[in-house]
């Protein structure tokens, strides 16, 4: 498990906020998207980090719906939004969410470039996420505990600046991890390119961040933890 270092007090974590950090790239943030009441078609998710990297979809089929009681947004298998640039991720890297998934988890996309091929992370099973980072071979992590169908659950992908990719869920750093560099690219929730592998379930807020550290990761897991 998790434990904080001796400089990090869960008071001066309870008070921290994705928008202090300059390596936020995007936050997609929960229940932001400006209604009081349920929406049945999401046209567009605001990005309130510096970088206004909204996503949006005009196609109404394909666009998920907002629950406002648990400021979920909803996908229902089909559909996905995208925003009109990519996030480029270099080197160290953190990408965060919240979220759950419906049954049968099986190659569910949570985030992925809808323009680059081959750049997605996704869960192929309850117990194996698979990741592809600018065109690489498959990388796959076998999680410790299976992630449980309709449960909200706190996922991580952090990559340090030796390249070792390192999966968190609920907080707590799996045993086996890959060693990938190259570039990631994102750009689209709920698919990746070629309108496959879609996700079916409810994301509750994104933070994606171009930089590595222990401490962030334990701000950002303890910040999702609390949705």
């Amino acid at each position: 498990m998790l434990s904080l270092s001796n400089n990090l007090s869960l008071s001066n974590l309870a008070t921290w906020h994705p928008t202090s950090e300059t390596s936020l790239e995007l936050f997609l943030e929960h229940k932001r998207l400006g209604h009081a009441s349920d929406i049945a078609s999401v046209e567009q998710w605001l990005d309130t980090s510096k970088n206004l990297t909204h996503f949006t979809q005009a196609t109404a089929s394909e666009q998920p719906s907002y629950t406002v009681a648990d400021g979920a947004v909803v996908f229902d298998g089909n559909d996905h939004i995208s925003a009109s640039s990519e996030i480029d991720l270099d080197s160290g890297f953190i990408v965060a969410m919240r979220l759950s998934i419906d049954t049968p988890i099986s190659q569910d996309t949570m985030i992925a470039s809808n323009t680059s091929g081959n750049n997605f992370i996704r869960f192929d099973s309850v117990g194996t996420v698979r990741f592809k980072i600018d065109g690489s071979s498959s990388s796959f992590i076998s999680l410790d505990s299976n992630i449980v169908a309709g449960q909200k659950h706190t996922v991580m992908l952090a990559r340090d600046n030796d390249n070792v990719n390192t999966f968190y869920l609920d907080g707590v750093a799996q045993g086996d991890t890959e060693v990938l560099g190259s570039n990631l690219f994102l750009d689209t929730l709920g698919q990746r390119q070629g309108n496959h592998n879609h996700f079916a379930g409810k994301i509750y807020e994104v933070q994606v961040y171009s930089s590595y550290s222990l401490d962030l990761i334990k701000r950002v897991n303890t910040h999702l933890n609390m949705i």
